[in-house]
Protein backbone atom coordinates (compact mmCIF):
# COMPACT_ATOMS: atom_id res chain seq x y z
CA UNK A 1 0.00 0.00 0.00
CA UNK A 2 1.30 3.41 -0.96
CA UNK A 3 0.54 6.65 0.78
CA UNK A 4 0.55 10.00 -0.88
CA UNK A 5 0.62 13.47 0.64
CA UNK A 6 -1.43 16.24 -0.90
CA UNK A 7 -0.41 19.76 0.08
CA UNK A 8 -2.98 22.33 -0.92
CA UNK A 9 -2.72 26.10 -0.66
CA UNK A 10 -5.21 28.71 -1.78
CA UNK A 11 -3.86 32.17 -2.46
CA UNK A 12 -5.47 35.45 -3.37
CA UNK A 13 -4.43 39.02 -4.02
CA UNK A 14 -5.81 41.62 -1.62
CA UNK A 15 -6.72 45.24 -2.42
CA UNK A 16 -3.07 46.35 -1.99
CA UNK A 17 -1.87 43.83 -4.60
CA UNK A 18 -0.32 41.73 -1.81
CA UNK A 19 -0.38 37.97 -2.12
CA UNK A 20 -2.23 36.47 0.85
CA UNK A 21 -2.71 32.85 1.77
CA UNK A 22 -6.37 32.01 2.19
CA UNK A 23 -6.01 28.37 3.19
CA UNK A 24 -3.34 25.71 3.71
CA UNK A 25 -4.03 22.02 4.14
CA UNK A 26 -2.22 18.68 4.00
CA UNK A 27 -3.77 15.25 3.68
CA UNK A 28 -2.47 11.72 3.51
CA UNK A 29 -4.24 9.80 0.74
CA UNK A 30 -4.19 6.14 -0.20
CA UNK A 31 -5.27 6.99 -3.76
CA UNK A 32 -2.77 8.01 -6.39
CA UNK A 33 -2.79 11.79 -6.80
CA UNK A 34 -2.81 13.16 -10.34
CA UNK A 35 -3.40 16.55 -11.91
CA UNK A 36 -6.93 15.45 -12.77
CA UNK A 37 -8.01 14.35 -9.28
CA UNK A 38 -6.00 16.60 -6.93
CA UNK A 39 -8.72 19.27 -6.57
CA UNK A 40 -11.31 16.60 -5.86
CA UNK A 41 -9.00 15.06 -3.23
CA UNK A 42 -8.49 18.48 -1.62
CA UNK A 43 -12.26 19.05 -1.55
CA UNK A 44 -12.78 15.65 0.11
CA UNK A 45 -10.06 16.46 2.65
CA UNK A 46 -11.67 19.78 3.52
CA UNK A 47 -15.05 18.09 4.01
CA UNK A 48 -13.42 15.57 6.34
CA UNK A 49 -11.79 18.43 8.27
CA UNK A 50 -15.18 20.12 8.73
CA UNK A 51 -16.64 16.81 9.97
CA UNK A 52 -13.81 16.39 12.48
CA UNK A 53 -14.20 20.02 13.61
CA UNK A 54 -17.85 19.39 14.54
CA UNK A 55 -16.82 16.39 16.63
CA UNK A 56 -14.02 18.42 18.23
CA UNK A 57 -16.56 21.14 19.10
CA UNK A 58 -18.84 18.59 20.74
CA UNK A 59 -15.96 17.09 22.69
CA UNK A 60 -13.91 20.10 23.77
CA UNK A 61 -15.85 23.34 23.39
CA UNK A 62 -18.46 23.15 26.10
CA UNK A 63 -20.50 20.06 25.34
CA UNK A 64 -18.03 17.56 26.86
CA UNK A 65 -19.43 14.73 24.74
CA UNK A 66 -17.68 11.38 24.82
CA UNK A 67 -18.45 8.91 22.06
CA UNK A 68 -17.98 5.62 23.89
CA UNK A 69 -21.43 5.40 25.54
CA UNK A 70 -22.86 2.88 23.09
CA UNK A 71 -19.83 1.33 21.49
CA UNK A 72 -21.18 -2.23 21.59
CA UNK A 73 -24.43 -1.43 19.82
CA UNK A 74 -24.13 0.48 16.51
CA UNK A 75 -27.82 1.41 16.55
CA UNK A 76 -27.48 3.06 19.95
CA UNK A 77 -24.35 4.85 18.80
CA UNK A 78 -26.18 6.23 15.75
CA UNK A 79 -29.14 7.30 17.88
CA UNK A 80 -26.76 8.96 20.36
CA UNK A 81 -25.03 10.90 17.57
CA UNK A 82 -28.33 12.02 16.05
CA UNK A 83 -29.53 13.30 19.43
CA UNK A 84 -26.24 15.16 20.00
CA UNK A 85 -26.39 16.75 16.54
CA UNK A 86 -29.98 17.86 17.12
CA UNK A 87 -28.92 19.42 20.44
CA UNK A 88 -25.99 21.17 18.75
CA UNK A 89 -28.27 22.42 15.96
CA UNK A 90 -30.79 23.87 18.43
CA UNK A 91 -28.02 25.46 20.49
CA UNK A 92 -26.40 27.02 17.41
CA UNK A 93 -29.72 28.51 16.29
CA UNK A 94 -30.35 29.85 19.78
CA UNK A 95 -26.88 31.34 20.26
CA UNK A 96 -27.26 33.43 17.11
CA UNK A 97 -30.56 34.87 18.25
CA UNK A 98 -30.79 38.45 19.48
CA UNK A 99 -31.80 37.44 23.00
CA UNK A 100 -28.88 35.04 23.34
CA UNK A 101 -26.39 37.61 22.08
CA UNK A 102 -27.65 40.10 24.68
CA UNK A 103 -27.65 37.57 27.51
CA UNK A 104 -24.23 36.09 26.67
CA UNK A 105 -22.43 39.37 27.40
CA UNK A 106 -18.72 38.57 27.83
CA UNK A 107 -19.06 34.88 28.59
CA UNK A 108 -17.12 32.44 26.47
CA UNK A 109 -19.20 30.07 24.38
CA UNK A 110 -18.37 27.22 26.77
CA UNK A 111 -19.38 29.24 29.84
CA UNK A 112 -22.55 30.36 28.07
CA UNK A 113 -23.52 26.77 27.21
CA UNK A 114 -22.88 25.62 30.79
CA UNK A 115 -24.90 28.51 32.24
CA UNK A 116 -27.77 27.82 29.84
CA UNK A 117 -27.75 24.13 30.78
CA UNK A 118 -27.84 24.96 34.50
CA UNK A 119 -30.80 27.26 33.94
CA UNK A 120 -32.67 24.62 31.92
CA UNK A 121 -32.06 21.95 34.57
CA UNK A 122 -33.76 24.13 37.19
CA UNK A 123 -37.09 23.84 35.37
CA UNK A 124 -39.53 21.14 36.34
CA UNK A 125 -42.71 20.04 34.59
CA UNK A 126 -44.75 21.78 37.31
CA UNK A 127 -43.14 25.10 36.30
CA UNK A 128 -44.15 24.85 32.66
CA UNK A 129 -47.24 22.62 32.46
CA UNK A 130 -49.63 25.56 32.88
CA UNK A 131 -47.91 27.78 30.34
CA UNK A 132 -50.49 29.41 28.02
CA UNK A 133 -48.63 28.42 24.88
CA UNK A 134 -48.99 24.73 25.77
CA UNK A 135 -52.73 25.04 26.21
CA UNK A 136 -53.39 26.86 22.94
CA UNK A 137 -51.10 25.04 20.58
CA UNK A 138 -51.40 21.66 18.97
CA UNK A 139 -48.52 19.90 17.32
CA UNK A 140 -49.00 17.73 14.30
CA UNK A 141 -46.44 15.64 12.51
CA UNK A 142 -47.28 14.86 8.93
CA UNK A 143 -45.41 12.46 6.76
CA UNK A 144 -45.92 12.21 3.04
CA UNK A 145 -44.64 9.11 1.39
CA UNK A 146 -44.77 9.24 -2.34
CA UNK A 147 -42.86 7.50 -5.02
CA UNK A 148 -40.52 9.59 -7.17
CA UNK A 149 -41.97 10.70 -10.51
Amino acid sequence: MFTNVLRFQEESIDTNNQLTIEYKGEWICSKKITKENCLNQAHTGRQRWNHEDVHNTLKNRGFDIKHDMARKNPNLLMFWKIMIFIALFVFEIYRHSTIAIKSRKKLSLKQFAIELLHQLLKFSWDDIKDAPILKKSRTQFRYFFSSPP
